[in-house]
């Protein structure tokens, strides 16, 4: 295991998550939330308030999880990175 995954327990998550994300998979909020290391309130802020992220519910309705856009996850992504100095967190 590389030092940096064993120095950060969600690491690894991250890191699975992005490759999902790269291939164009629809993430769900707490994957997107975990992937920027933000509560799952910020990114259903970004989905219901600021509209940066477009989001899909299963047919099913209800309480079924909505996934986000993966174009919309990488646009607030490069622009987190553009605001914090190339990181997604600020100080990080």
């Amino acid at each position: 295991m590389r030092d940096d995954l064993a120095d950060d327990p969600g690491a690894k998550r991250r890191t699975q998550i992005q490759a999902r994300l790269d291939a164009g998979e629809w993430l769900r909020v707490a994957e997107v939330a975990a992937l920027y290391e933000v509560d799952r309130s910020t990114v259903l802020r970004w989905i219901h308030r600021d509209g940066a992220i477009r989001y899909h519910r299963s047919p099913a309705g209800g309480r079924a999880p909505l996934t986000c856009n993966p174009d919309d996850v990488r646009a607030v992504l490069a622009k987190l990175r553009e605001e914090h100095g190339g990181t997604a967190v600020a100080g990080r």
